[in-house]
């Protein structure tokens, strides 16, 4: 009797870690399939992570997010939307730093503002899409991208492995087989 008893509970953790595991399957594919190849350049440079969901929609709240420039600066921006008018902008301190981040990508201060909406709207709009807690790419690192899964797995998408600069990643990356193509699977630790 008690070897059936341990035998059923083995099965039982075999069957749950086996969905688990398709279910992050079906999560991988899902968010590589939204992203493409072509798309995650639409997060160079960018940390944008949530804090929490909207209790209506589900969706998740970005409360903002944060361009890193190649020099290490770091600008933090506000997702454009409805609520986000010029004058808001103008009183929270927001203006000088769209200024500054339109100046890095060559746009001048009269085309800062439609830039920033675009830009902010392209960024927010594919991360919606993803329904993920966190991306982000950080040059200081290197030239790869982590989309946050869940608390357990990050997907990581290597653009180029010449070009990275954290020793923790550079371990990651010649020590660990892709996913598919330029994706790694990465538990968290």
């Amino acid at each position: 009797m008690k070897y059936i008893h341990i035998l059923f509970w083995a099965l039982v953790l075999f069957l749950s870690t086996n969905c688990h595991k398709k279910e992050l399957s079906q999560e991988v594919e899902r968010v590589i399939n939204t992203i493409n190849n072509d798309n995650v350049s639409t997060f160079n440079n960018i940390l944008i992570s949530t804090r929490g969901r909207d209790e209506d929609s589900n969706s998740f709240i970005i409360a903002s997010f944060t361009f890193f420039t190649q020099q290490g600066e770091e600008i933090i921006l506000l997702p454009h939307n409805k609520q986000t008018t010029l004058s808001y902008l103008y009183k929270q301190g927001y203006i000088d730093r769209i200024f500054r981040f339109s100046e890095i990508h060559g746009v001048n201060k009269d085309e800062a503002i439609s830039f920033y909406i675009a830009y902010s709207q392209k960024v927010v709009n594919l991360f919606n899409q993803l329904d993920l807690p966190e991306v982000f790419n950080k040059p200081s690192l290197g030239s790869f991208t982590v989309f946050r899964i869940n608390e357990d797995y990050d997907l990581v998408y290597l653009k180029d492995s010449n070009q990275i600069k954290s020793e923790h990643w550079k371990t990651f990356f010649s020590t660990n087989q892709n996913y598919r193509n330029n994706w790694y699977l990465k538990r968290r630790n």
